[in-house]
């Protein structure tokens, strides 16, 4: 019977692919809240932050014109729509933060570059 040798080759390269299933979203996301997970893990949310449009909106008539009723409430309310929660290691979260770093200061420069 024939043994089966490992390759004693050595690899240079390893080639990543990217496949998308057909579920597949993009969100666009202007913040994100995140703390460490009591097992060690990073975990956040991204979200869309925005106000929201009212359900109803009460007009006043005066004169046969449309009028705004004044608001009377000083509190601002804020949405935060969660879009996606990520789970993942701090060694990954760490690798993400450089990586956005890296690319963010490639990309300043290149505007430095081309102006």
């Amino acid at each position: 019977m024939d043994t089966i040798k490992a390759s004693q080759e050595t690899h240079t390269k390893v080639r990543f692919t990217f496949k998308k299933p057909e579920a597949y979203q993009t969100y666009y996301a202007n913040g994100a809240y995140g703390a460490i997970s009591p097992h060690g893990d990073f975990e956040f949310n991204f979200f869309y932050e925005h106000k929201d449009i009212p359900e109803e909106e009460v007009m006043n008539l005066e004169d046969g014109n449309l009028k705004s009723e004044e608001q009377t409430s000083t509190e601002i309310i804020i949405t935060r729509d969660l879009k996606v929660g990520i789970i993942m290691t701090t060694e990954q979260a760490e690798s993400l933060s450089k990586w956005l770093i890296k690319t963010l200061d490639d990309f300043r420069d290149n505007l430095k570059n081309d102006g």
